[in-house]
């Protein structure tokens, strides 16, 4: 069976856009279910801007996720999975950036908390000029036994706050549930 869904937003304006979609599915068979806690789906993703960002005065750095997947390898105790994605760090604002860092969190939904987050990899990003874009690659290789099946990654730009920015509400960039 397929199903085809169609989304038309309403109620939309240039101060309240329509930045996020979400939608659920549930199933249930006639027949008894060994393992019902797998027959609930929920999926958000944050949707493209319809054109380019205006520019901010000062540093404005921001991003958006392109890709990202999980492999595993193994059952139980012995699997192995690893988290891959391609990430784009956007620099919207009018002045050059310094040096700073991104970093990626494991989280069971998509917003930071420091004490449940767990980060999987860390990287630099150069000096952007302003308009620039840079690719960045996660991979990160989990614990052996941990899954990341229904969780987020949220990636933290300008991370360790070493870049002085006009708007930071842009710096924390959840994905997608890992499927």
């Amino acid at each position: 069976m397929t199903v085809h869904l169609r989304l038309k937003p309403q109620d939309t304006n240039d101060e309240h856009p329509l930045v996020m979609a979400s939608h659920s599915i549930s199933v249930r068979a006639n027949e008894p279910d060994s393992n019902p806690a797998n027959n609930h789906l929920l999926q958000s993703a944050r949707l493209a801007a319809s054109g380019p960002a205006a520019a901010v005065d000062g540093v404005d750095l921001t991003a958006a996720w392109k890709t990202l997947s999980q492999t595993s390898e193994g059952s139980g105790d012995d699997l192995q999975a690893v988290i891959e994605g391609e990430y784009e760090v956007k620099h919207i604002g009018t002045v050059k950036t310094g040096l700073t860092r991104l970093r990626f969190f494991l989280s069971g939904d998509r917003f930071y908390d420091p004490d449940f987050a767990k980060l999987i990899q860390a990287t630099g990003v150069p000096e952007l000029q302003p308009g620039a874009t840079m690719k960045i690659v996660l991979k990160a290789r989990l614990h052996k036994g941990d899954d990341a099946i229904g969780l987020f990654v949220l990636a933290i730009v300008n991370a360790t706050s070493t870049v002085v920015e006009t708007n930071r509400k842009n710096n924390i960039i959840p994905s997608v549930a890992i499927q």
